[in-house]
């Protein structure tokens, strides 16, 4: 019943716009845009797909993008293409290696992960206590994207796993354009409060969507 909800709830899913911040703790408020593309998501169906789980593209380009997630219950799987944007490569845990490929996770303890211009990674489920066909999880991965030392920007994915496989979905695709030739101050701790904000009104839509069509 929980995993016919989850997949009801995607289906009625739709992107979170907001043009400013309504954060009145912050001592300004940046102008944020949407942006059209550059975020490239998929989903994943266990034995008839090449993927390990579903997957979250990002690409900023010239900027450092920092990616995380909410839950603590995936990890990310990286394939050897990642090797040339991840910073963090060196640093993280074989997932499988022969001759020809190295390809690396990242677990929670493991992030935030940093990239260089782009990042392709595929969220999967940790089934330490529960295989993935017993347990539906909801999870978030954030994107923050700087460049020389400004947040630049910033992306929102929705993570559904469950005995159907893995969907995912674009909850925000945001940029800080320049003001007057100047990168605009963003405070982190805000941004945080920010995508928090945008969660939060994803998920009430998606109740109210999930409600009508169940």
């Amino acid at each position: 019943m929980k995993a016919k909800k989850a997949i009801s709830r995607f289906l009625a899913a739709t992107v979170v716009s907001a043009a400013l911040f309504p954060l009145s703790a912050c001592s300004s408020r940046p102008v944020e845009a949407d942006r059209a593309d550059d975020v490239y998501v998929n989903s994943y169906t266990p034995l008839q797909s090449l993927n390990q789980g579903a997957v979250a593209s990002f690409t900023f380009e010239g900027c450092t993008i920092t990616v995380t997630t909410q839950s603590g219950k995936g990890y990310f799987y990286l394939d050897q293409f990642q090797e040339d944007y991840c910073t963090d490569w060196d640093n993280l845990p074989i997932h499988s290696q022969n001759e020809w490929a190295t390809k690396k996770r990242a677990y929670p303890e493991n992030m935030p992960i940093h990239f260089e211009n782009q990042a392709n990674i595929q969220w999967v489920l940790i089934d330490d206590e529960d295989p993935w066909w017993n347990t539906v999880v909801e999870d978030y991965i954030i994107a923050v994207a700087e460049k020389e030392g400004y947040i630049t920007g910033y992306a929102v994915v929705h993570i559904i796993t469950g005995n159907y496989g893995g969907i995912s979905a674009i909850v925000a695709n945001k940029e800080f354009p320049m003001k007057n030739g100047k990168y605009q101050d963003v405070d982190r701790e805000c941004l945080d409060g920010r995508i928090q904000t945008l969660i939060t009104e994803y998920e009430t839509a998606e109740e109210e969507n999930g409600g009508q069509t169940s």
